[in-house]
């Protein structure tokens, strides 16, 4: 079948946990289906990448170069201060390009879609610009429920009172962007059973909504040491839950652990740290800042475990699955192992995020051998049973019906 695959940012090379699932997910598909794939990327490398994509999956790319707005962007205040005279919320609204739009409505006159895939809530904007085909199937693949996302950032202790109105109003509109989008599609892919049982709350088909897991491989890369106890976080620095759990994390839990483990090492790994993280790790010479990264096997094979603070957030931390088809154990706080399938013995050992219990839950795995091997092996069978390529492919496979 030939389908129309829209996602908001290039997912080549797959370094970030959305990045991670949609080119996954598009390396099933592309294994039996034509794929036109149309994207943006947001660095001039882009179009590169692009073409590198094209032929490793042998898909057509249509890739938009948008200097995106994110944390870090002087340009942010101003889209934010612009998307509230508009019906869409914030997230959605930086992501429409009208070129794109344009192109969508061209590309599907030329051409006719059996499949229309909408990857992430900002590429369903885009559905009134493509004409469909009687016979074409609209699917939405979700990767998080940013009203609930919205709604704890909103919650999370801030002085700037404009800024929490502010993320309330977004969560609203999030909220009623979320009931549009599910009365506008055929099939919905829900990353996880609780968004899945959200969106179900917002109207959608119980039996057209089915939960797609993200597709993994197991290749173990843990073995426990003791002699050079390290902690590894990983994740895109200037998203907000991380970079606010790895500020928490090295401020009020780090050093509790340090008195209890003198030699411990953290590595933070992941693009775009502000200056307070890489600040931190200059007042203290067992924290090494990595920033981006070809591959995140050497650090795995070092580190003890993997620590995920996640302050706020929804959908499932792509980053820990990813941990966990590794062998790595994972402490973690109950948002950052939400969603994750099934929510006992899976690897992860989840501690309340709070400085003194989360430091402990760390200590315990780096000092208990039988522990640490335990929750590896845990890991390894919760990707096996719940996260393989096969499992995907069952849901995948409903395309074809």
């Amino acid at each position: 079948m030939k389908i129309l695959f829209i996602t908001q940012l290039l997912p080549y090379p797959p370094r970030t946990g959305g990045k991670v699932k949609t080119f996954n997910i598009l390396k099933l598909l592309a294994k039996q289906h034509q794929i036109h794939l149309v994207t943006f990327h947001d660095r001039k490398s882009g179009q590169t990448h692009a073409r590198q994509l094209e032929k490793l999956l042998n898909i057509k790319v249509k890739s938009f170069y948008r200097p995106l707005v994110t944390a870090p962007s002087k340009k942010i205040k101003t889209v934010a201060f612009k998307s509230l005279f508009s019906t869409k919320p914030f997230r959605v609204y930086k992501y429409f390009s009208q070129t794109a739009a344009d192109y969508l409505n061209k590309i599907s006159q030329k051409q006719q879609f059996d499949i229309i895939y909408l990857d992430h809530n900002t590429s369903c904007q885009y559905l009134s610009f493509i004409n469909q085909s009687k016979n074409s199937k609209v699917i939405y693949d979700e990767h998080n429920i940013n009203s609930l996302a919205m709604l704890r950032l909103a919650k999370f202790p801030r002085k700037n009172f404009f800024m929490r109105g502010f993320m309330l109003y977004d969560a609203l509109k999030n909220y009623y962007f979320e009931r549009k989008i599910v009365q506008q599609v055929d099939y919905i892919y829900s990353i996880s059973s609780p968004d899945r049982q959200k969106l179900i709350k917002r109207g959608a088909n119980p039996k057209t909504t089915k939960v797609l897991p993200v597709p993994f491989k197991t290749k173990p890369q843990f073995k426990y040491s003791n002699s050079k106890p390290t902690i590894l976080i990983v994740g895109l620095m200037s998203w907000a839950p991380n970079k606010m759990g790895i500020i928490w994390f090295c401020q009020s839990v780090y050093p509790l652990i340090k008195q209890a483990l003198p030699k411990i090492k953290l590595i933070l790994v992941g693009p775009r740290p502000e200056k307070v993280i890489l600040t931190i790790a200059r007042r203290d010479p067992s924290i090494t800042v990595t920033n981006e990264v070809k591959s995140i096997k050497p650090y795995y094979k070092q580190a003890n475990l993997l620590a995920a603070p996640i302050p706020f957030g929804s959908g499932i931390r792509i980053k820990i699955l990813h941990a966990l088809a590794a062998g790595m154990p994972v402490v973690s706080n109950p948002i950052g192992a939400e969603g994750i399938n099934p929510k006992n013995k899976n690897g992860i050992l989840v501690t309340p995020y709070h400085s003194k219990k989360f430091a402990q839950a760390i200590i315990k795995v780096i000092k208990q051998k039988s522990l640490a091997n335990q929750l590896s092996h845990q890991g390894i069978q919760t990707i096996n049973q719940h996260y393989s390529s096969n499992q995907a492919l069952k849901i995948l496979s409903l395309l074809n019906a």
